[in-house]
């Protein structure tokens, strides 16, 4: 929403320097009575064009500041309710998987999240501990990161994905509806714990999760106080 904004703002403003005339033109002629755009407006433009992007990447670092702060603030994962918004930026969600096999889906994660709700630094955390950073055997054959059917009495019927990003939405959409809804199948309640009853077979499963949430929030915290 906030980049819809400022690209509108800055369309406007392009839109303006280029269609008003500049005063010294000529208009003896009536072919020039027709605006002309000159190399002069390009270039206030351009360089508009550019002040704005700076302004927005600003504005995009002090919000995701904020939210880094407002997690941080979180002192345990345990009873945090999945469906808080991450307010994370799909930038900063790629900086903390730079380098990894999951890296380029920080846009997935976030519009999973918009879908659904399910906070993204959750999915990005599951993801994690059910692909081993995306290295698992099923995230590299079958681009599935979260082991998503892969029971424990038989792994083999693991899904198959056409990619990392189908898989991310259709667990999200998977949790929301049968674990994250009220009248889900399975629903007890709104927490990594809860959740962990239904879905998980390993008591501890919920402890590992929130443990990865707890470092991938105190790496986004060192990374904008520096």
């Amino acid at each position: 929403m906030l980049k819809m904004v400022i690209f509108t703002f800055i369309l406007a403003i392009t839109l303006s320097i280029l269609f008003i005339p500049e005063t010294d033109v000529d208009y003896s002629d009536p072919a020039d009575k027709i605006p002309q755009v000159s190399t002069v407006q390009i270039e206030r433009a351009e360089q508009l064009r550019l002040d704005s992007e700076r302004l927005f990447d600003r504005v995009q670092e002090q919000h995701d500041r904020q939210a880094v702060y407002n997690l941080s603030r979180t002192y345990t994962f345990s009873d945090f309710n999945l469906l808080t918004p991450s307010g994370l930026s799909a930038e900063s969600l790629d900086e903390l998987t730079k380098n990894t096999e999951l890296s380029g889906l920080g846009k997935a994660y976030m519009e999973a999240e918009r879908e659904t709700g399910i906070n993204a630094l959750f999915l990005l955390a599951l993801s994690i501990h059910e692909s081993e950073w995306g290295r698992s055997r099923f995230a590299r054959e079958r681009n599935n990161i979260f082991g998503f059917q892969a029971f424990t009495h038989n792994p083999a019927n693991a899904a198959y994905f056409d990619s990392k990003e189908e898989s991310i939405m259709k667990v999200a959409r998977h949790l929301k509806d049968n674990y994250l809804t009220p009248d889900g199948e399975h629903f007890d309640g709104y927490t990594v714990r809860d959740v962990n009853r239904a879905y998980a077979a390993d008591p501890g499963w919920s402890n590992s999760i929130t443990r990865i949430m707890g470092r991938l929030s105190d790496r986004l915290e060192e990374e904008f106080s520096m």
